[in-house]
């Protein structure tokens, strides 16, 4: 068996679910919790309605983001609040005051309520207690590191890198080179876990970087120049993986 140093790991439906609170409730909760003073709006009934005020904002906005910075998310996310207070007709007044300070109670609410899958921390514990060291590499929005404080994942880790704070996301090399001169190890020595095809396996690949796909859903695998070294369909099952001599 190949022997690696270390071991990089995606964040988003790898190490936690990417949405383990449903987005209506986020929204609810936001407003009842921060904002009914401010606003006094009458929010939809039906999360149905709610969710289709949400996509129609988000669409203006201009979601999915597609610039790699912390800036680009912190505009967009504003001007998702601006659409959404827009929609469920605040005062303009009330929205030039507050659009900012809700998307960001919203997004704290999300960060907050973020919870790892049940075998990550002892997956983790496992391959640090086998000396392996470790790093996430992550297309993110900016807030991985905080979204990972408020989980207790941060001391696991070496080295965190967050696509909007590194500015190269997955496919791309340079996140991925980041990880490796950040740990100073070369890519025969590194092991990449991730659920996303494109961005994971196809990422890892090119460098020279071995792939373990974690495949949580029956969704096969594209056609790809790039195969993964292991397919897992959670956590649990790395551990045993690297301790076969095979």
């Amino acid at each position: 068996m190949k022997r690696y140093r270390a071991i990089f790991f995606d964040f988003g439906d790898t190490l936690a679910p990417v949405s383990p609170v449903p987005l209506a409730r986020r929204l609810r909760q936001t407003y009842e919790e921060r904002f009914a003073e401010a606003f006094d709006l009458k929010l939809p009934k039906e999360d149905a309605e709610l969710l289709k005020l949400h996509e129609a904002s988000n669409q203006q906005a201009g979601w999915p983001v597609e610039e790699d910075s912390v800036e680009a998310y912190e505009r967009v996310y504003t001007a998702w609040a601006r659409g959404l207070l827009t929609a469920l007709r605040a005062r303009e007044k009330d929205i030039k005051r507050h659009a900012a300070e809700f998307a960001e109670a919203f997004r704290d609410i999300s960060d907050r309520s973020r919870v790892a899958y049940p075998d990550c921390v002892p997956t983790l514990e496992a391959l640090k207690a086998r000396g392996y060291r470790l790093a996430v590499i992550s297309n993110n929005d900016g807030r991985l590191l905080r979204r990972m404080t408020y989980m207790g994942l941060t001391g696991y880790f070496e080295l965190i890198a967050d696509s909007s704070v590194v500015q190269s996301s997955k496919p791309d090399a340079g996140i991925f080179k980041h990880g490796l001169n950040g740990l100073g190890v070369q890519p025969a020595e590194v092991l990449h876990v991730g659920d996303l095809y494109h961005a994971d396996v196809e990422g890892a690949g090119p460098l020279g970087i071995d792939a373990v796909w974690i495949k949580r859903t029956n969704k096969p695998a594209p056609e790809s120049a790039h195969r993964p070294r292991f397919t897992i369909a959670e956590l649990a099952e790395l551990p045993p993986l690297l301790d076969d001599p095979k």
